[in-house]
């Protein structure tokens, strides 16, 4: 099968090397001088396993394929939407906040809305590091061209679509902003008492304010995934490091605004959001 993965970095590399190995895939980036490297290169993943090398072609235009993989960030996504229109096989989303769904609504071809909860690190262009394996979560597919991707290192399992994504947006608000703000691995907020005690609380505001979706956010679930992704360096705690834009907004800032809507309120998460707005705010002047 054809696989495009639209996005080479972190996630987008990691996938690339698990289907490498049974697909035909094409990684799509935004720079020619990235996708040169990595079609004269390969992608090498480095896990616990050892370090492997994968043959992967990569391009800055839209390849044919049988299914799309697309995993750039919120704020990235309307730059390629010229690029996703032309797709008319299967477009997935995978993705970190609930602010994706309203942007995937607009293409006419087969549209799935996943999450992943595997832990990827980039070391380089062609280089990544696995923190730690997880599930691909998807919502129900018209197309079933999507359980070929399904493989012991990465397996698929289906649910609700706003179950999916609710569950990744939570666990990315106890998780993310914590390790940006205290400059921690996803391990060290377990590791560390004081950031253990904000990360219980924030958790126990989000099931106060969102008691039915209680199901879906277990503060043991949570724990487990930060000592299985323990080395990992989140998204967010990389994107403050480097300096660049986050999905901060799209992330934490959507569920303080669904929280404010049911008149909810998020002290410790708001305070949290607020300093980090504080230090993008710094950063941009």
């Amino acid at each position: 099968m054809k696989v495009a993965i639209i996005g080479a970095g972190a996630i987008g590399k990691l996938l690339a090397s698990y289907y490498a190995k049974q697909h035909e895939v094409t990684l799509v980036t935004r720079r020619q001088a990235q996708a040169d490297v990595i079609t004269a290169h390969g992608i090498t993943k480095i896990s616990e396993a050892g370090t492997i090398k994968y043959n992967v072609r990569a391009t800055t235009t839209l390849p044919s394929a049988d299914i799309y993989l697309v995993t750039v960030k919120y704020h990235h996504l309307q730059a390629i939407q010229p690029l996703l229109a032309q797709v008319a096989t299967t477009l997935v989303f995978l993705q970190n906040g609930l602010a994706h769904q309203a942007f995937a609504e607009q293409f006419s071809c087969d549209v799935v809305i996943g999450t992943l909860t595997t832990g990827a690190e980039t070391k380089d262009e062609t280089t990544v590091y696995e923190r730690g394996r997880g599930v691909m979560k998807i919502a129900a597919a018209k197309a079933q061209v999507i359980w070929q991707l399904n493989q012991q290192d990465l397996p698929l399992v289906q649910a609700d679509s706003t179950e999916v994504l609710w569950q990744k947006a939570m666990i990315n608000s106890l998780i993310n902003p914590l390790t940006a703000l205290l400059n921690l691995t996803n391990g060290e907020l377990i590791s560390n008492p004081y950031a253990y005690q904000l990360m219980q609380l924030i958790y126990q505001e989000l099931i106060e304010a969102f008691p039915e979706k209680k199901h879906l956010l277990v503060f043991e679930d949570v724990v487990q995934l930060c000592h299985n992704t323990a080395k990992n360096t989140s998204s967010m705690r990389a994107d403050f490091l480097a300096e660049r834009k986050s999905e901060l907004a799209t992330i934490v800032g959507e569920i303080v605004a669904e929280a404010a809507a049911k008149q909810c309120q998020l002290p410790t998460l708001q305070t949290v959001y607020y300093a980090l707005l504080a230090i993008e705010e710094r950063r941009s002047k």
